[in-house]
Parts: C-alpha cells; structure tokens; sequence
C-alpha cells in the first residue's frame, strides 16, 4: 500500500505543480478527513495539486481541503439558512456527502453556485470560500489528475534516473 502510496504522489508531484514535501504536508493535514469523507488517495492528491494552482501550497492547501470536505460532508448538521439555499438551488446537501460519489462527482453538483459568491461563503465560510471555489472550478482538472497519477511507475522511474547517476 505504502508503494501504492508513493506512486501517487511522484505522479501527482510530477504531473501538477506541487512537489513531494508540499504534497506530504498537505496530506498530513487532510488526509483523515479526506478517509473519513471516501475520497480516495489519489482523489486528494489531485485535489492537492488543483488547490496547489489556486496559490493554497503544502499544509494551508491541505487544510483547506480538510476543512471543504469537512463542510461538504455536513448535511443535515448544516446550518439552517445554508443548507435551505442549497437545497432551493436543487442540491441535496446528503448528496454532497456521499462517501461513495468520486469527489469530483460532489464537487460538480455545487458548481451552479458558483455565480453566487454569497452563497458559496456562507458555505464554506471565509477562509475558505477561495479554496472551494477553486475546487469547483478545477473539478475536471481534480479528475484527469486523479485518472492520471493512478497506476504509475512515476516512483520507480525517477528512482532509476537518480540511481543510475555517476555520483550514485
């Protein structure tokens, strides 16, 4: 699993813009809440790499992702107004939580609030209404890196060039 583990982040590290400790740090913020909410590795590290993009780097991108899955996973616990707003604008909040939905699945069903700036703070809250919007709008982007890193030798390959230097 570690190996598994180790792949997904030399891809994603390769694929996206941030880097090994970035990811690492991130991860270590994020990744319960991305367990606890079924998003899967390679889903967070994809996410990690879009948030990466949107300016949120290392451990402050991966509290921002624990604190948007953290929000989305709230359903019927979420505050009284927002959640009749989401649901007068046709999504179910249940929905947004389904931990067997791939995380760009849920991101999509908020993506009609993104013209409501308003609404999509009062969701996520301040601190990170920048970073849910960024998701949202990255939500493609969240799954060709997902199906990208997936399945990669990156780890062995990069290994093997470092390796195989004279210095090595």
């Amino acid at each position: 699993v570690m190996a598994d583990m180790m792949k997904i982040m030399a891809a994603a590290a390769q694929k996206g813009s941030a880097e090994l400790p970035e990811i690492g740090a991130a991860i270590e913020q994020a990744g319960m809440q991305a367990k606890l909410s079924g998003v899967s590795f390679s889903e967070a590290n994809a996410a990690i790499q879009v948030l990466d993009k949107a300016g949120k780097k290392g451990a402050e991108g991966g509290v921002a992702l624990r604190n948007v899955l953290s929000v989305m996973g709230e359903g019927r616990f979420m505050p009284k107004q927002t959640k009749e707003a989401i649901e007068a604008a046709g999504i179910s909040v249940e929905a947004l939580g389904n931990k067997t939905t791939p995380l760009n699945q849920r991101l999509n069903l908020l993506k009609p609030l993104l013209n409501d700036t308003a609404l999509l703070t009062k969701l996520f809250g301040k601190e990170n209404s920048a970073a849910g919007i960024a998701l949202l709008q990255g939500a493609a982007d969240v799954e060709s890196y997902n199906t990208a890193i997936q399945g990669t030798t990156s780890a062995v390959d990069q290994a093997n060039v470092v390796m195989e230097s004279y210095e090595e």
